[in-house]
């Protein structure tokens, strides 16, 4: 998933707002760890070459 996904994503959840807080929260925390996930893998990749 692209960063520019992620963040759609996140926004998306954010303007939901029927959507009980604590799913709510869960949801961004998942989609920052798999942003952050993409971000290491870069960076690992990056070094790697």
């Amino acid at each position: 998933m692209s960063d520019r996904y992620i963040k759609h994503r996140i926004n998306k959840i954010k303007s939901c707002g029927n959507m009980p807080l604590k799913l709510h929260t869960y949801s961004i925390l998942h989609l920052q760890r798999i942003a952050k996930r993409n971000i290491n893998e870069k960076k690992s990749l990056r070094s790697a070459l």
